[in-house]
């Protein structure tokens, strides 16, 4: 069946596209000292889709995912998370030039293009969260204040969020530690997600 352009339906389906707006989100995670020699994991999944994940359940695009030791001894499990968000915060902002690049071409700094593509960092580490929406907020710790900085900067300069996610909900869980992957085996049976708890 054809729509025409004034019929209703068709309007409604217009409407429902524009307002729909492509973004980038990341779930990160980074437990303390649960390696040998008190090593830690870190962890993080790429998401590209409609921004309402942010908010509510949504299906996204699986755009990546890494795994792996922080090469760095830290010493608590702030500074662990702070050096995951930083690494994932990284890879994300590479993640969102080429998305920009993709749909616009390369016309403008790696920053201004990054600022084009909404993002979203979701974490269960709720000292870090209260870091960076916080202004006030500082730690003694020189490497993690650096890491911290990474992520407040984004949020401040180009108008990124953080979502506090609880650790129930935490997807990338099995990604830094031996446990049941059913959330992340869910995730990748139909890719949808949110940061929200409805998602359940």
């Amino acid at each position: 069946m054809a729509y025409t352009e004034h019929d209703p339906h068709n309007r409604r389906r217009r409407q429902l596209e524009r307002k729909k707006k492509l973004g980038l989100a990341v779930v990160h995670d980074a437990p303390f000292a649960g390696q040998p020699d008190y090593g830690s994991q870190g962890g993080y999944v790429i998401m590209l889709g409609d921004t309402a994940v942010y908010n509510e359940p949504s299906v996204t695009h699986f755009n990546g995912w890494h795994s792996g030791k922080l090469h760095r001894k830290v010493a608590s499990t702030l500074a662990s998370e702070a050096n995951a968000a930083s690494q994932a915060y990284d890879r994300a902002m590479w993640a969102r030039a080429i998305c920009y690049e993709v749909e616009q071409g390369r016309d403008a700094k790696w920053e201004d293009m990054c600022s084009k593509v909404p993002f979203c960092l979701g974490t269960d580490c709720k000292s870090l969260y209260d870091n960076i929406i916080k202004p006030t907020s500082t730690t003694k710790e020189k490497r993690v204040a650096l890491d911290l900085l990474d992520v407040r900067e984004g949020i401040e300069r180009m108008g990124d969020e953080i979502r506090w996610v609880p650790t129930d909900h935490m997807l990338v869980d099995c990604l830094t530690k031996s446990m049941n992957p059913s959330l992340m085996m869910r995730y990748l049976h139909d890719y949808v997600y949110s940061f929200c708890l409805l998602y359940t």
